[in-house]
């Protein structure tokens, strides 16, 4: 993968020395270096010199983009404690061409050592070096080089191209002379071609990002040292972190939208290299511009980037704009693709011949790999505007059209209360999977870390999120398209809302009698939404003083049927379901103990007064008739129970008959549960007029019987001061099901420090649990405290008084 843009250097450049400074060979000049040639030079962090670097002269791999570098030098060079070198005779270039050279580690203080330090200068011809060339290495120089070579390097002792693109890496050398004088180590540098500019203050920017590293003692991704804070924000989203000032940079060159205002953070306004950036640039893409004059031609982006295309199979095109930003006509000469992989890549293009001040015309590039792997080459545009041929870098990889397979965590997901789901794509084969496209359909929406290219043997997330605009139930379908069989591979997807709040029947414009009142910490936002949002109200009443607020919750039924809405209190959502009746009788069951009004409850749980133990337990309560005509009870049963838990509801008596509007009559039931939790039912009332039946949900909380202890009082004997006594307390089983909460212990009470209890939990399930109470008094005279051992399930407590008395 590339980043920065290729040079705009014209190709009869490429043969030039790019050496600026003294004694470098210049356009015209007919003296020819000799064979073993020396340079010195001076490696500089910010402005301080840099002793003890380890310095390497390379020559660049011919073997393909990226390829390894051979080093030239014929013995180990360190620079002196004012930064300086010496490479007289140590090496040849007899084997080399193009030339950079490196500086690893060192001191940038006489006390500080960093071993993250990396720098480099890119020279050009090995030729072109003389026993009187000088060179810098500095923060600048190491910019120029990474931002020139980055499409043709993977590190700093691999830059290297094949023979079909030769001329394009040269090209490469000639931009970083124009960015940086590698005589001077300042910028721009001395070959800016005519009618461009070089982004002199960006790079300037990026200089004193990378200064506050290598002015440090070094660090790693995280440790928010200098280094680290670079590292760490230079790290791509799929990739490793650098170790080192050059890797950095390389990572931030084939990411240049990498965290830029983060990294701009790390410049001081004061940094060694001046001017730089005054603000945060939308991102750290370095290239030449052309200088606005008659002819000037612009190209973007910058790079063309495909991913994962299977092999045989292009990819959808992409688009290169070529915009004449002169102020005259520019012809167009040629358009064309060369490079290593120049046969993966095919274009088409609206570009005529020539192209009218400000107009654009496109190129459209598509990636049609005939190979696995990177495939690497260039966009070639040639024409009469300076800093012609300008190049845009495109890349790809080339993945096996077949690969996979591929497993799936899960076939179908259910959200429950417009909570989020994942799956997890795995593949398993040993080939990378390329992913066409990842979609969820009937509103569902989905966010994946899967990428393009999924690597052999990795795994990748997708997060699948309900419609909030829409009533569960629901379905929908998770679509992953790849390049594995068979495909695509498809998860079902249901969305569903338990109804926690049931209003039961009420007469179509008829306030309900049914309502809900609950209280919440803090204040907290409360909104209806859904189908039928305008049959339910709710309000928010927020005590100030005391910390909470009481929503409320009401039905006012505006059609007849079913009607359903959803309750958004903070970040709860609960669903709202009732009833809009005719006129004519309406029974409504209402609990005993409640005046039957359309206001006035203060809490009502699911029609039943909340928390029964487990047990069986009697309930009473009303039917009352809410409509406009009279109630008629016949026959049997008119009464029955329906439901989930409808077994465990039991009617005793009832002295119902003939119920006049507004009349009630008395109805008592059983309720024995078979377990713990909320149990749910449906009481029904049928009228034996009109044979209409009004359904009235029942839902009860059954809870555990308090925990059940040995003793509730336990006295220590007379004890000496500073020694401990103990007794033991068994709390017994009270018939928890298995896997039942823990029962915890508290102490409390006047004297709660003298005492103490081994262990603080009885796990369960457990037929009994020995506690050890320890008394270990630090006074005279009596103390006590109160141990409380409390059950999370039922969620009620059992007190233990303590005492004991303490002797001196």
């Amino acid at each position: 993968m590339v980043l920065f843009r290729k040079s705009g250097i014209a190709a009869a450049m490429a043969g030039l020395v790019l050496l600026a400074g003294c004694g470098v060979q210049r356009p015209g000049s007919s003296a020819v270096p000799d064979a073993t040639a020396g340079v010195t030079g001076r490696v500089h962090g910010g402005q301080q010199a840099v002793g003890g670097s380890t310095i390497q002269l390379y020559t660049v791999g011919t073997t393909g983009d990226g390829s390894s570098s051979t080093a030239l030098l014929t013995q180990t060079v360190t620079t002196d404690g004012n930064g300086n070198f010496n490479l007289t005779g140590l090496y040849s270039c007899t084997s080399a061409t193009l030339v950079y050279i490196t500086a690893t580690g060192g001191d940038p203080t006489p006390t500080t050592t960093n071993p993250n330090l990396a720098m480099m200068t890119a020279l050009g011809a090995c030729t072109g070096l003389t026993s009187g060339t000088f060179i810098s290495i500095n923060e600048v120089t190491t910019v120029a080089a990474v931002a020139a070579l980055s499409p043709y390097m993977t590190s700093a002792t691999a830059v290297g191209s094949g023979t079909s693109d030769v001329a394009a890496l040269t090209a490469a050398f000639a931009t970083a002379a124009a960015y940086a004088d590698p005589s001077l180590g300042v910028t721009p540098g001395p070959d800016v071609p005519a009618g461009m500019a070089a982004p002199s203050s960006e790079i300037n920017t990026l200089a004193d990002i990378l200064a506050a590293c290598v002015n440090s003692t070094g660090g790693a991704s995280g440790d928010n040292s200098s280094c680290g804070n670079l590292f760490l924000l230079t790290k791509p989203t799929n990739g490793t972190a650098a170790t080192n000032t050059v890797m950095a940079l390389l990572n931030l060159a084939n990411n240049p939208t990498l965290n830029t205002s983060s990294l701009f953070g790390l410049a001081s306004s004061s940094g060694p290299f001046q001017p730089g950036l005054t603000v945060s640039p939308s991102n750290f893409q370095v290239g030449l511009t052309p200088e606005l004059g008659s002819e000037a031609l612009t190209i973007s982006p910058a790079y063309l980037i495909f991913s994962g295309g299977s092999e045989g199979y292009p990819l959808t095109a992409q688009t290169a704009t070529i915009l004449n930003s002169g102020t005259g006509a520019v012809t167009l000469s040629s358009i064309g693709i060369d490079g290593s992989d120049a046969t993966d890549f095919s274009k088409t293009t609206t570009c005529g011949s020539t192209l009218a001040q400000g107009t654009s015309c496109y190129v459209y590039v598509t990636f049609t790999p005939v190979g696995i792997g990177l495939r690497l080459a260039d966009l070639q545009v040639s024409s009469s505007a300076p800093g012609s041929p300008q190049y845009v870098p495109l890349s790809g990889l080339g993945i096996a059209s077949s690969a996979g397979p591929v497993s799936l965590s899960t076939s179908s997901l259910l959200m429950t209360d417009f909570a989020e789901g994942v799956v997890n794509l795995t593949n398993q084969g040993t080939l990378p999977l390329a992913i066409a496209s990842i979609s969820a359909s009937s509103g569902f929406s989905e966010t994946n870390n899967c990428g393009t290219v999924l690597a052999a043997s990795a795994l990748c997330s997708i997060v699948v999120t309900p419609p909030y605009s829409i009533l569960p139930p629901f379905t929908g379908t998770l679509s992953i398209v790849d390049n594995a069989s068979p495909s695509p591979q498809t998860v079902a997807l249901t969305s569903t809302l338990d109804p926690v709040m049931e209003f039961g029947s009420a007469m179509v414009g008829t306030l309900s009698l049914v309502k809900y009142s609950f209280n919440v910490t803090g204040y907290t936002s409360v909104s209806v939404s859904g189908p039928d949002a305008g049959d339910f109200g709710a309000s928010n009443y927020y005590y100030e003083s005391e910390g909470y607020s009481t929503i409320t919750v009401s039905f006012l039924p505006g059609a007849l049927g079913s009607r359903e809405a959803v309750l958004t209190t903070g970040s709860t959502k609960e669903v709202l379901t009732g009833t809009g009746a005719a006129a004519g009788p309406l029974a409504t069951f209402v609990p005993s103990g409640y005046d039957i009004v359309v206001q006035g409850y203060d809490e009502l749980v699911g029609g039943l007064e909340p928390g029964p133990q487990f047990g069986t337990q009697l309930e009473v309560g009303y039917i009352y008739n809410a409509g406009n005509t009279a109630l008629q009870f016949s026959g049997s049963p008119t009464i029955t129970f329906s439901g989930t838990n409808a077994s465990e509801f039991t009617l005793v008596a009832n002295t119902c008959t003939t119920l006049a509007v507004g009349a009630k009559c008395l109805v008592n039931f059983n309720f024995s549960p078979l377990d713990y939790g909320l149990r749910q039912a449906t009481l029904n009332v049928t009228d034996a007029i009109s044979g209409t039946t009004f359904q009235n949900p029942l839902s009860v909380t059954a809870t555990s019987p308090y925990p059940a202890v040995s003793t509730s009082t336990l006295t220590f004997p007379e004890t000496v001061v500073g020694q401990t006594s103990v007794l033991t307390l068994t709390i017994s089983s009270v018939g928890e099901a298995a896997g039942d909460a823990l029962s915890i212990l508290a102490l409390e009470g006047f004297d709660p420090s003298q005492f103490s209890a081994s262990p603080t939990s009885c796990p369960a399930p457990a037929t009994s649990c020995v506690i050890t109470i320890n008394y270990l008094p630090t006074g005279s005279g009596s103390g006590s405290a109160v141990l409380y051992v409390y059950d999370s399930t039922s969620k009620l407590t059992t007190n233990v008084s303590l005492s004991g008395t303490a002797e001196p």
